[in-house]
Parts: C-alpha cells; structure tokens; sequence
C-alpha cells in the first residue's frame, strides 16, 4: 500500500520530467531536409529577388545617366546646335530606357511578391507538417506504457498517463480474477 501511495504522489513529478525530456529530444532533433519543389521555389524566389535588385541598380543608374545629360543639355550654349540636338536625342533615349525599365522593375517585384507567396505556403505546409510530426510523435511517446507487449500486471509509475485518468489519481494494477473465463469453459465443452 505504502508503495502505491509513493508512486501515486510522485507520478505526476515523474511525468512532468519525462515531458521535459521529450520536449530536449525533440528540440535536438535536426530538421528535416527540404523537399525539392520547396527547394527550387526558393531558388526561384532568390533569382527573383537578385532580378529585381539588379533591374533597380539598372534604373538608378539610368536615372543618374538622364540627369547628367540634362545638365550638360542645360550647360550647353544655344548656338551649338549640333551638340545640343545629339544631347537631345540622348536625352530621350536615356528618357524611353528609363520608362522601359521602370516597366520592368514592377514586374521584377510581381515576380518577387509571386515567388514570396509560394515560399510562405511552401514554409507554412513544412509547419504543419513538422507540427502534426511532432504531434504524432508525442502521442506515440505518451502511449508507450500502453504497448500489447507490456505485461499489464506491472505497474509502471514514472509511465504518463493520458485518456480518462486523472493524473492524481492512485496507480492500481489490474485486478486478475481467479475464476474461469467463459471463453474457456466453452472450448472445453
């Protein structure tokens, strides 16, 4: 009796520890390796990302080229008209590659927000994944005392108890009854 009353009271301390213990297990655990669609479309979403910073570096540079050729426009006198028309013509051309690459920058950054999009879901899947995982594992775990191998006649204290069974609740064994069981009285007749 003494016994079981020691096991009841220490069996909820015991269960505390081995749940901390699970908790370090899994926490250690490595993570799992990506899967390769998960893997390209953060490949796609890198190349993306680099697309659109060089499409920006592109346009600023552009933006600086347009803005020294409208100083030097500005600078030049109004009777060299030759020079003043080839810096207007460059002008403008600078003027529709600017244009044609801001077009660009909005689609470089629709493909980053596209790409973005399926890397969180990517991610978000991966997290349920590993969470429903994890969750399987911590049942299975749990439920090791419960395993048809085990002889139900032994009471284990530090096992985790789960389902209907109130934590503070004494740790019995299994009642084994000595009479006959009906099953066997009837393969004996």
């Amino acid at each position: 009796g003494r016994e079981r009353a020691a096991h009841s009271l220490l069996a909820p301390a015991i269960d505390t520890e081995r749940e901390k213990m699970f908790h370090a297990g899994e926490n250690a655990r490595p993570a799992p390796d990506l899967p390769r669609e998960h893997e390209r479309n953060r490949q796609r979403l890198q190349q993306a990302s680099a697309e659109r910073d060089r499409v920006r570096e592109r346009l600023e540079t552009l933006t600086t080229e347009r803005d020294g050729l409208a100083a030097r426009l500005a600078d030049t006198p109004f009777w060299s008209r030759g020079r003043r028309r080839d810096l207007a013509t460059a002008l403008d051309g600078a003027g529709r590659a600017l244009e044609s690459t801001t077009v660009r920058l909005a689609a470089a950054e629709d493909a980053v927000r596209a790409a973005v999009v399926v890397v969180d879901a990517d991610t978000n899947q991966r997290d349920a994944d590993a969470a429903e995982a994890r969750a399987t594992r911590w049942d299975r775990w749990s439920r090791r005392a419960d395993r048809a191998d085990r002889d139900p006649n032994i009471v284990d204290a530090a096992a985790p108890r789960h389902g209907q069974v109130s934590p503070h609740a004494p740790v019995l064994s299994p009642h084994r009854s000595r009479a006959a069981h009906r099953d066997s009285d009837a393969l004996e007749r």
